[in-house]
């Protein structure tokens, strides 16, 4: 295991509205420094997770809807090899070694579209959580409604319970 935590420099460009960060960063880091330039970054939600396990595995953050994940904004990596060697991944240099992003991106086309209901943000609304559920939205009012009244378990986007007192959801 390498420890890369103190490796936390961040370096952003507005003129080209890209950030280079180091393998150490969280995303605080780097929201902070983007930020400082009117900048938003593909990230996750919480502050002190470290951008490259985010990144490798994914990167959902609260603009990926409308961006992207975090892997499919990624311009370059310097990449240490197994011998010791540093090189640029990108998609002109060694992009033998950007075999993730390019298997994700033909991959991506046999994607059913699902959704991860957990990974819903405040602005998608009711229509987004009825629409994820699809056909079994109503089945899971009933249930809802039966054995959660009071919507007790209400953390994630959820689906709310009938109120039988007033009519309404």
């Amino acid at each position: 295991m390498l420890d890369m935590s103190l490796m936390r420099g961040v370096w952003v460009d507005p003129t080209t509205r890209t950030a280079r960060a180091q393998a150490g960063c969280l995303l605080g880091d780097v929201d902070r420094e983007t930020q400082l330039h009117g900048l938003a970054t593909v990230l996750g939600f919480i502050s002190n997770t470290g951008i490259a396990g985010l990144t490798l595995g994914g990167g959902f953050g609260y603009i990926t809807r409308r961006f992207g994940w975090s892997c499919d904004n990624v311009l370059s990596m310097d990449v240490v090899t197994a011998d010791g060697r540093v090189l640029l991944a990108s998609e002109r240099e060694n992009g033998d070694l950007e075999w993730a992003r390019t298997a994700w991106q033909e991959m991506r086309r046999f994607s059913t579209g699902g959704t991860y209901i957990n990974f819903l943000t405040e602005e998608e609304g009711e229509e987004r959580i009825r629409a994820a559920y699809g056909k079994n939205y109503e089945r899971l009012i009933e249930v809802k409604t039966k054995w959660d009244p009071e919507n007790l378990f209400r953390m994630n986007k959820n689906i709310k319970p009938f109120d039988l007192r007033t009519d309404e959801f």
